[in-house]
């Protein structure tokens, strides 16, 4: 057995040992199944919510409504600031600091989607705000900035409940929005409108975000001078920053290969796509889950490397799994969406089979940001991002849907060889690394 100099711990280190490890496995496994629950449900919550919409209005409706809810992910994606990263590595506990935390990124993240929505009213085209119609600029403005805001809230929301482990609170969350959706389908005007029905998908999620950072504030926070020191104040906006860029790469060929897609085919192969492509982002939320409470339980003391390993290894099987029922029951998206949705059928496994190395891009991802190390979180997300696209524009124009399959899975395989490489090199695999952020646990 290693010696504690053999390991090497960092001075003033605390030796992780036998009892200590598992206890930290215990919390990144019930952390893991929380939220594994969680995303079920969101997924089942909102395909029964848009299958239920498609019955009861026509799809020129629906189409106007899924475009502009469509615009409001954009702006959560790009006005994030890196805030959900930076929030899971420095307010890991239930600590006045982590607390002050919590309550100065909500403040951040409510601000920064208000400026986004304003840009989004300004430089968007028409297909992606046509929903508010005769509605008016100041209504659309008010409804899209307070449901941008409310979303927003919603993600660190569930980042500050798994930091304080109560993944209990974070399932309920989504069975609450999953069931409060479902009834606003009943109002006339949500059946007769595009802009209501688009207040009905995103609402509840809304609602959600202020109420739990409302609770939390009051329950677990503190005000804005407790959020942390000057030093670490500056250390967190950094870091924020760095993974905020990171963010924006890791998850801009999500937005973006369905629009080369759709520049590249026929409408008809591309709804075939669009169904496949629904069901590897639900798949591909799992190891990125996975990764978001390694971050968290990472950043206590610990055995970074054992919970790296644990959390991979969960993630590569699920995977598998998941491609495995692509490959064997290739019939059922047939036998659900129709014969013209063969292509779909036919795509899927090579989509999900990227998983199998997206799993273990996401736990190295979560490693490099818990040790804080910017070039290599900047290299990882940076050769997804390019080692998708590039591909992607070449291959999609001359294969279709086929073709940007492809270059899904070339992507997804130079970003873990890329993630294997940097983590291999900047600390060795065999070596426990303990971090620490003290406060009260």
């Amino acid at each position: 057995m290693l010696t504690r100099d053999a390991r090497r711990l960092p001075e003033g280190a605390v030796d992780a040992g036998p009892d200590r490890r598992r206890d930290r496995h215990r919390h990144l496994i019930r952390g893991s199944a929380w939220l594994t629950l969680a995303l079920g449900i969101n997924a089942l919550g909102g395909f029964f919510f848009w299958l239920g919409a498609a019955r009861i209005t026509d799809a020129g409706t629906v189409g106007r409504a899924t475009a502009l809810f469509t615009g409001l992910l954009f702006v959560n994606y790009l006005t994030s600031l890196g805030l959900p990263i930076a929030l899971a590595r420095y307010a890991p506990d239930r600590s006045t600091g982590s607390g002050g935390a919590f309550s100065l990124a909500a403040t951040l993240s409510v601000a920064s989607s208000i400026g986004g929505t304003l840009l989004l009213l300004v430089v968007a085209p028409g297909f992606l705000t046509g929903a508010l119609g005769s509605h008016g600029r100041w209504l659309g403005a008010l409804v899209l900035a307070t449901s941008a805001a409310g979303m927003a809230l919603a993600l660190l929301v569930e980042v500050r409940l798994v930091a304080i482990r109560r993944g209990e609170w974070v399932l309920a969350r989504a069975g609450a929005v999953a069931v409060g959706r479902l009834p606003l389908l009943a109002v006339g005007a949500v059946r007769d409108d595009p802009f209501w029905l688009f207040v009905a998908a995103c609402a509840p999620i809304a609602l959600s975000g202020f109420v739990g950072a409302a609770a939390l504030v009051r329950a677990h926070g503190a005000g804005l001078r407790a959020a942390l020191t000057t030093h670490r104040r500056g250390t967190a906006a950094h870091y924020a920053a760095v993974n905020w860029l990171g963010l924006l790469a890791a998850q801009g060929p999500q937005f973006a290969l369905p629009i080369i897609v759709a520049a590249n085919v026929e409408p008809s192969e591309n709804a075939a796509f669009y169904v496949a492509w629904s069901i590897t982002l639900i798949a591909f939320l799992l190891p990125q889950t996975l990764g978001q409470v390694l971050l968290v339980e990472g950043g206590r003391d610990g055995d970074l490397v054992s919970q790296v390993r644990l959390t991979l290894a969960i993630g590569f099987v699920v995977m598998a799994g998941l491609a495995a029922l692509s490959v064997f029951g290739r019939s059922a998206v047939t036998a659900v969406y129709g014969d013209t949705y063969a292509a779909a059928a036919n795509i899927l496994p090579l989509l999900l089979v990227a998983g199998l190395p997206w799993a273990v891009t996401s736990s190295l991802l979560a490693r490099v940001r818990v040790e804080q190390r910017a070039v290599a979180t900047m290299a990882i997300t940076a050769t997804f991002a390019a080692g998708v696209l590039v591909p992607a524009l070449v291959l999609t124009a001359r294969g279709g849907v086929d073709g940007a399959a492809r270059a899904w899975l070339i992507g997804n395989v130079l970003a873990v060889a890329m993630a294997a490489a940097v983590v291999h090199r900047g600390t060795p695999l065999g070596r426990p690394l303990v971090t620490g952020t003290g406060g009260r646990r």
